[in-house]
């Protein structure tokens, strides 16, 4: 159990300058530990609550250049994180190359979608909608629509199976 002590202990040492980067050790139970003093903290409440805010921001904050520094591929995972840490700084990391890979090379991804072999393109067909459609997302990722009951389009296969089967349009 942590004592208000410990409290201001690790706050003073992770805001300090010599600690830059670095995840002081904290028991494994510090957040639910610190719940309980700060729900039970009476005229304490807003300091305490001030202090908790600190560490949490600058646990982050570390935690998330650690992140950003994995992901580049010159650190391992931060020392001293507790398992919620942990948790949020997977989260993060697999957040990062997800949208570094998006951003970096789906532009790529859709010049190539032309350079395929006939047969790897996904083919298009005519379809009839029967209602008015205020417009779908297709399997690859175009915005089609909106659309009015009798307006045919060509829309790519599977996506167009989908809407017939459903009973929204009918194949022309």
């Amino acid at each position: 159990m942590i004592t208000y002590a410990d409290i201001e202990e690790i706050y003073s040492l992770e805001k300090s300058r010599k600690n830059i980067g670095i995840l002081q050790k904290i028991d494994e139970k510090f957040y639910s530990d610190f719940a309980g003093i700060y729900n039970s903290s009476g005229e304490h409440k807003e300091y305490i609550r001030k202090l908790g805010e600190g560490i949490y921001t600058e646990r982050m904050q570390k935690i998330l250049i650690h992140a950003l520094r994995a992901n580049m591929g010159n650190i391992k995972e931060p020392a001293n994180m507790t398992k919620e840490e942990e948790e949020i700084y997977y989260k993060i990391l697999d957040i990062i190359k997800t949208y570094e890979n998006k951003f970096l090379f789906e532009k790529e991804k859709i010049n190539n979608t032309d350079n395929k072999p006939d047969d790897e393109k996904i083919s298009e067909v005519k379809i009839k909608f029967l209602d008015s459609c205020p417009g779908i997302v297709g399997d690859d990722l175009r915005r089609f629509g909106p659309f009015n009951d009798e307006d045919v389009v060509l829309i790519t296969g599977p996506l167009a199976k989908i809407l017939v089967n459903n009973g929204f349009a009918e194949f022309v």
